[in-house]
């Protein structure tokens, strides 16, 4: 890998990062204010939603690059899981403890969505608990590492279609948007790393991006809306979109490595551990700024807008924190990372 792709990939990770915790900065209050309820569900719904997309394929396309056997692939899957599922298991107890303490703390306890968490769990049956924490998954925007997970249980399978038939791969992969949605980005990924896709010197131009940009903006506005979509119109949606967002860094950085640059070099490389750490954390977050600021239309605009800035910052000096304070504990939320 390119140093000029492996930046790129460190940061729109971080940016796709950000748009998960936009979508997840959204107000109910909104609702009452039909302004208020457009602009969120056309930054989150309608535009951020491609991350998970673009999660997926940058996924499969790292998961099965430099791969060239089948020995290769359990050998990675292997690392994958090693890497995935202790910080899955530590976040997800993470994430009832969090709420339990929130719970007992007086004032805190004002801003805690739910009550009652510890005796959920301790009050309903063992395999209930252990569901509801490992499965639902207890810490909801894990559901991306759930999902992954099992998807790498059949990575195997799509790994050898892929390299020996792309297009019967390609055609497979489209099959199981009816089954599942997200198996198609994930598997576009692999097929673009087994085939050796040049995804550097591709064609890109500025007008491509502003009628792929058009489209996709569209769309998004057509959801906030109010309107439904469907799985046939999104899937070309969402590739429309995964190609704007890829040429668009393009355009924009010219060439340059800009992940260890200016504001960059401290955000990217902790994307990982926001992801993982901003819930329940951003409820404090989102429901102060309207302590503070009143519920109006305006408030509830900027605080969308400016809450999970603030949320991104919070997360990075914890973790610089507890790499300082304990290293150990920051490897094994992280796995690694």
């Amino acid at each position: 890998m390119s140093k000029y792709l492996s930046s790129k990939l460190t940061v729109l990770y971080t940016v796709l990062i950000v748009m998960v915790v936009y979508i997840h900065s959204y107000y109910s209050e909104a609702e009452e204010y039909p302004i208020v309820l457009f602009v969120q569900n056309l930054i989150g719904p309608g535009i951020c939603r491609i991350a998970n997309c673009l999660f997926f394929c940058i996924s499969g396309y790292l998961f099965a690059r430099n791969i060239n056997s089948i020995k290769d692939v359990l050998n990675k899957q292997k690392k994958r899981f090693k890497t995935l599922v202790l910080p899955y298991v530590l976040w997800n107890l993470i994430f009832v403890l969090w709420y339990v303490a929130l719970e007992n703390i007086p004032i805190i306890n004002d801003f805690c969505n739910s009550s009652g968490t510890l005796e959920k769990y301790l009050n309903q049956p063992f395999i209930k608990s252990l569901s509801d924490l490992f499965i639902a998954p207890a810490a909801f925007q894990l559901w991306f590492v759930r999902d992954l997970l099992v998807v790498l249980l059949i990575s195997p399978i799509i790994w050898w279609i892929s390299r020996k038939y792309w297009i019967i791969a390609l055609i497979m992969a489209l099959a199981t948007v009816a089954i599942y949605p997200w198996m198609i980005y994930f598997w576009l990924g692999i097929i673009v790393a087994v085939q050796k896709w040049d995804v550097e010197n591709y064609p890109h131009s500025l007008c491509g991006s502003i009628i792929s940009g058009t489209v996709f903006l569209g769309y998004a506005v057509y959801l906030a809306l109010g309107y439904k979509g469907s799985n046939l119109v999104e899937v070309p949606i969402n590739l429309i979109g995964i190609y704007l967002i890829w040429c668009s860094y393009d355009l924009i950085v010219n060439g340059k490595c800009i992940a260890n640059r200016g504001l960059w070099k401290y955000v990217c490389g902790y994307s990982f551990f926001i992801y993982c750490f901003h819930e329940p954390t951003f409820n404090i977050i989102k429901k102060l700024a309207l302590y503070i600021g009143g519920t109006n239309e305006l408030v509830l605009i900027l605080a969308y807008l400016i809450n999970p800035l603030i949320m991104v910052a919070v997360s990075i000096c914890v973790a610089k924190i507890l790499q300082r304070i304990s290293p150990w504990t920051y490897k094994l939320l992280t796995g690694g990372r």
